[in-house]
Parts: C-alpha cells; structure tokens; sequence
C-alpha cells in the first residue's frame, strides 16, 4: 500500500502588523504609463519593547543605506540614502524628548515593502500574487499574498462584513523579514530619530559606524531618564500588488521613487539637484542618469579611475559650485550641459549665445530630437507627439541608445582621458584605495560615500560646538563637560579628514605636474588647487569642454552635406581624440615654463623664484581668462572658454581645421572688442565723465592698450601670433566704436592721462 508523504509547510510571515489598509495611486516612470496601485497599511511605532511585534517591527525597520550599498544598487535604485545625522540628533531627538509637551506629532513614516532574495540582493518585483477567500461565522476574510504559502513575501487580510469590506477594524500585514526588507522611502529623519533611541537602548548594528558616534551623547544612562512609553509615531507601509512575476510592468525601485517623488516634489528640504536627478518626466533627466549610470558600473579597481564618487550628486542650496573635494562635475554641471548640448536652438558663433530657460522649452522637434536623428528611428508622427516631458518607455529608450552612441561615449571618454579630469580621479581613487584598507571607516564613509555626509558633520561639529558654548556661558558645566568629550572625538576625526583631503590635492598636483620634479609640487598645489577650483571643475568650463566638440561637428557635418548632428561614428572618435591632445598639450604641462604659462593664462601674474617659496601668483585683470571672462562665471558664459579652446584646438583634418579657425577669428575680434570696451569704462568711471566724452586721443591710447594687453596675454596660451594676425586683430579693433555713439572731437585732447 502506497504511504502518502507527510507536508509540514510552515508559513514564513513572522512579523504581523495591525492597522488601517487603504490604497492610492503614483505616476510611474514615462508620462504615457498608467496609474500605478499602492496598498497600505496604516499603523504606528511606539517604545513599547518587550520583545513582541511591536519591537521586532522597530528591529526590521530601516533606512535605505543599512539595507543595500551603492555597489549593489543600479544607478536608478539610489532612491533616498542621505540622512542629515546631524539634524536628527541636534534638532529631532530634542523635539521628541521634550517634556511638558503634551503632542509630539510628525507626518506618517512611509516605507515599502522590497523583496530581496536569498543572499539579500534586490529583486524586481514580487513573486506571483493570489487571493484567497476564508468564510468564517458573521464575517469573511480576504487575503491577497504574494508567493505561495511558506514562500510568502507579504499578505494582507481585510475584513468583510455584509459584502462591505472594513478598512479600519481587523486589517492585517504580515511579512516574511527573510524575504523582504521594510525600506523608508519617506520621513527617514523622523525614523532615524527613533531607531537612534532604540539602538542606543538595545544596540547598534554591525554596519553602522559611519554615523553611530552622532548620537552618543544619547547614553542609556541618558536615556533612562525620560519615559519613552509615550512616544508613538504614524507609519504607512506600502506595496505594489501590480508589480509581480516575470511580467511586471515597473520594477520596484522604480515605483518607490515614484513614491518619493509623489511625497517630495514641492517639500522644501529635497533639492533641485534632487529632483532633477530623480525626475522620470524629463528626457534630459534620463540621458544624465544614463552617464552617471555608466560610471556607478565600473569595478572599483577597474583601470579606469573614474568612480561615481566623482560626481556629486546633490547640491547644497541648488547652487551649481561643488562642495565634495573628490568631485570633478556634478548634477547640476551635467544637467546644464546636455540641455545647451542637446536644446540649443543657434549653433555658437562669437562669444554670446542666447539659450534662454531651457526648462519652458517643450518641443524638442527640432532640437533634441534632430540631433538624436528621431525621424529616423522613431518616424515622424512618434516625433510629432513627443515631447521633453511626454514620451513613451519605447521612444525613451530609442533616445537613450542614440544619446549613448552619439554624445554619451564622448562625455564619458572626455571625463576619463582629458589629462586634467585623469589626474583628479587617479589621485582620489588612490586616497579611497589607502582609507579602504583602514580600520575606522568613518574618513572613507565621508569623503567617499553618499552625497553631502562630510556637510552634514562639519555642520553638526559646528552646530555642537556653539552648544557646548552656550551650556558654558549658562552655568551648565555638566552639560558642557559632556558635550566637550564628545567634540574631542568629533575634531579629531574632522582632523583626520581635513588631513586626507589635503593628500588628495598634494597627490592631484603631483599626477597633474608630472615632468616636474617633487621639490615643486609643495609650492605649486595651492596654485593648482585654484586652477582646478576656479576654472576646470566649473560648469561653465565642462560645457564648453564639451560643446565646442559636438558644435563643431554638426557644423562639419552640415558642410560636407550631411545631416548637421553628430554621427558617433569611429571616424568622429578620432577627431574627439585629437582635440582632447591638442587641449592636453597646454593642460598638461612638462617644463617649468608651461606650468607658467597654465598658470598666467588662468590664475595670475608669476613673480619671484618658480617652484620655490618665493614664487608669487598674484590677481592680474589682464590675464587671459580675466581678460575673456571679466564678469561673474556662471553656466551661460561656456562660450568664453570655448573660445579658448578654439585658440588650442589643431585638426588634422583640412575641412575641420578651416571651420575651427573661421570661429577663431570671429572670437578673437569679439574678445578684443569687449576687452576695449570694458577699458573705455573703467576710464570713465576713473575720470568721472560719460563714455560720449572719451577723446580721440585717449580712445587711440586705449585701443593701443588693450591690443598690446591681449596679444600678451594670447602669447602665454598659444605662443607668438603672426604678424598677419596681429595687423587682422588690430583691423577688426580700428572698426570698433568705443560705445553706440561716435567718440566726442579733441576738444579733450589738452586732458593729462
């Protein structure tokens, strides 16, 4: 007789919540996609800790940077993992320990419900979904569950009574903490208050060094001291019963930046550089994430030694200026380049061009989509409907392969090869190599880890610093005893890192100055630093880096007769290639006497010993970048530097070096008539007269001035002109009117100077 085999699944659903269910809808991804479904579970957390659910819903609760590592993410999946530390402990434990407040009340915590497999990673989407229906006397129960029972993920059981379902009495969630992970995708600051509480009572994870020490001044002892029963929290948590098996349409991550997104998109605290980032509307926004997506790839100890870390990927008070020492570019500096890049409408000529607010400009017909060459990979009604912030997941995609092969490589490949950008990333990828061996991570987590994390401790060593202070001026010597315990750790680590910092920038000199022998590098690096500062790390410089490539191409291209669009091909590589040598043999110096000709160019005029102690750089208005950028830098003045690069730029190719020096020499009279315009005005401010007075005399002076000034500052960037180009300069600067109106006769003549 056949025995029958003996089952004894167990379920895997260890953790049961109790609460309110509700829905609501995100938009997803590509505006043409559908409404997504969320399912919720409204409850709260509370200090309620004897070792029940309640406790083991504060234990599987976390943050996104406990959960998964940059290197294990996608580039898409770095949804929210920066936490202000700082704040929490300064400002959002205060608030809730507080006594005499009756009401501590913060918005609801939202999290989602993440599968993850077997070794932790992060999967797609939930295993298959199915509903059940258990009758039971009065009342039925419905279950929805995904995975088969004993492989569960997550199940919701809803009441029903009378065929009328209750949301708020008897809902339950019920989750498989082995199979999935309670991911904060909203209020991690208040939640991190919290745990910080909890963790300080019951312990610490392994993997939480790098922001442990914000909260010791939280002590059990401390601690012990307030009663905690009383503060409880709302928490909403969320899944997506839409998202599951192979055919899902929206990976997880992707619907919980939706989330996100949905929550954040007019708070305050999330940046621009946030928002742009993230933002799955925007076609530019896809094409950056596109770059940086292909950086985050690379093995860490690939030979290419350009890392994500490179890039900053938020930016403090939306301004475009970097704050992280390792980073070479950023958010915004991307951002502005692919939109003058890719939205352009005049291709540049001279010195100004006019784009205009890039973000109002909708139809990318004759832009973005041109230049990608959508007619033909798309057709032309797929074009007539597209926009830069409506557009299908299929035509996404187009675009991005077509942006990959014909601006994307050429991006990559300048940050890479372009001998300055290589010798910044060789020498942070060298410091991060020597903290990753260390046994403190804390310096690495802050120089190398996620966005802003060495801001926000230098701001909480501050923000403590002026506490300590004010305890001490109140009498409160304990307080202020505690507080300078804790700053003395504080400092030192900030030491730690201001001495690592320093190495990076001695290192990024000496990769950069190669030729040059080590007794100079100590006294050149604070030169170099603000070379690479002021000038090579700007947005302004990157998008002209960048732009007088791919004009010149589609002004090439347009010429031979071709469609006017970059065609990234293997011919055009080499063409990239030859301008990025032609730029290095200025950017990267080998004797003594390039070093001061980089540095007259762009920092200052050289005096005393070079290389030595005694070598000056001081502020000169007639260098040359002083010269072709006298105002304020910012993002639109790119074509300024362009015009230096144009000066540097020598092709092989006859039909390319023709066109580069046509430009050339539009851009060199714009120069020098700026340059003698801006002198006509100082002298009149100087003199205190109007510019209608300035008299033939003085006006010849000054247009002999500024032609001697410039042709000596051009020398220290390409060497002696000829003398064809000095009587051409000197043509074009003849022609010029000093203002709208004719200079006044010599009746000024008889003036002193």
């Amino acid at each position: 007789m056949a025995i029958a085999p003996i089952l004894n699944v167990v379920s895997g659903l260890d953790l049961h919540i109790s609460g309110a269910i509700g829905s609501f809808s995100v938009k997803p991804a590509a505006p043409a996609s559908p409404s997504l479904p969320v399912k919720y579970l409204q409850t709260h957390v509370t200090f309620d800790l004897d070792g029940g659910q309640r406790e083991r819903l504060f234990q599987n609760l976390l943050p996104v940077r406990e959960i998964f590592e940059t290197k294990d993410l996608n580039f898409e999946d770095l949804m929210q993992r920066d936490i202000d530390d700082g704040r929490v402990s300064t400002e959002l434990i205060p608030y809730l320990l507080e006594p005499g407040a009756a009401v501590k009340f913060f918005p609801p915590i939202v999290a989602v419900v993440v599968p993850v497999g077997s070794q932790k990673e992060l999967l797609s989407s939930y295993p298959d979904i199915t509903e059940e229906t258990i009758n039971s006397e009065g009342y039925v129960r419905r279950i929805q569950r995904a995975g088969t029972f004993g492989k569960e993920v997550f199940e919701f059981e809803q009441i029903e009574v009378g065929g009328e379902r209750l949301e708020f009495d008897n809902a339950r969630l019920r989750l498989n903490t082995n199979r999935c992970k309670i991911v904060i995708v909203d209020g991690q600051h208040r939640a991190m208050a919290l745990l910080a509480l909890y963790r300080n009572l019951k312990g610490w994870p392994d993997n939480t060094a790098s922001f442990k020490h914000y909260y010791a001044r939280w002590s059990r002892e401390r601690l012990n001291k307030f009663d905690l029963k009383h503060i409880s929290l709302p928490m909403a948590i969320c899944a997506f019963p839409t998202l599951s098996g192979k055919d899902a349409p929206l990976r997880v991550t992707e619907a919980c930046r939706s989330v996100f997104l949905a929550l954040n998109k007019n708070a305050r605290p999330v940046t621009r550089a946030r928002n742009i980032l993230l933002n799955d509307k925007d076609i530019v926004a896809h094409f950056e994430r596109a770059i940086l997506g292909e950086v985050k790839n690379y093995h860490i100890d690939a030979p290419n030694r350009l890392r994500l870390w490179n890039f900053e990927l938020d930016a403090e008070k939306d301004r475009s200026v970097l704050t992280s020492q390792v980073a070479l570019s950023g958010v915004m500096h991307l951002h502005n380049l692919l939109e003058r890049a890719l939205m352009l409408t005049q291709k540049p000529v001279g010195l100004n061009v006019h784009g205009g607010n890039y973000w109002l400009k909708k139809n990318i017909s004759d832009t973005v989509l041109r230049r990608l060459d959508a007619d033909n990979l798309l057709g032309a009604d797929v074009v007539d409907s597209t926009t830069r912030h409506l557009f299908t997941i299929e035509t996404r995609d187009v675009l991005l392969k077509s942006f990959a092969k014909r601006y994307s490589r050429y991006i990559i490949k300048g940050f890479q090869e372009f001998v300055p950008y290589a010798a910044f990333s060789s020498a942070a990828s060298d410091v991060e190599i020597d903290l990753r061996g260390q046994t403190d991570k804390r310096t690495h987590s802050m120089l190398f880890e996620g966005q802003g994390v060495l801001r926000v401790f230098r701001q909480y060593v501050e923000d403590l610093t002026i506490e300590q202070k004010e305890q001490r001026e109140l009498k409160k010597e304990q307080q202020a005893s505690e507080l300078d315990a804790i700053l003395v750790e504080l400092k030192n680590l900030q030491d730690n890192v201001t001495k690592y910092e320093r190495t990076f920038r001695e290192k990024r000199t000496q990769k950069l100055l190669t030729a040059l022998s080590s007794s100079k590098w100590q006294h050149l690096y604070p030169h170099i630093d603000t070379l690479y500062k002021d000038h090579l790390t700007t947005a302004a410089f990157q998008i002209a880096l960048f732009s007088t490539f791919f004009f010149m191409m589609e002004d090439l291209h347009g010429r031979e007769g071709g469609d006017a669009r970059l065609s990234g091909d293997d011919a055009e590589m080499k063409l990239f290639e030859e301008y990025l040598a032609s730029l290095d043999n200025f950017f990267n110096p080998k004797t003594d006497a390039e070093v001061k000709r980089m540095l007259s160019v762009f920092v200052g005029s050289i005096g005393g010993q070079f290389g030595t102690s005694a070598m000056t750089v001081s502020p000169s208005d007639t260098t040359l970048r002083n010269i072709v950028v006298s105002g304020e830098l910012k993002p639109d003045e790119w074509p300024r530097f362009r015009y230096i690069f144009l000066e540097l730029w020598r092709s092989t190719d006859a039909k390319l070096a023709e066109i580069v020096d046509e430009y050339r020499k539009i851009c060199r009279s714009d120069v020098l008539q700026a340059f003698y315009r801006q002198k006509i005005k100082v002298f009149c401010r100087w003199r205190g007269i109007d510019e209608t007075h300035v008299s033939a005399k003085d006006d010849q002076k000054l247009r002999k001035e500024a032609l001697t000034q410039y042709v000596a500052a051009l020398s220290d960037l390409i060497g002696k002109i000829s003398d064809e180009d000095h009587a051409s300069l000197k043509a074009s600067l003849e022609k010029a009117p000093p203002t709208e109106e004719e200079i006044s006769p010599d009746q000024n003549d008889e003036e002193e100077d």
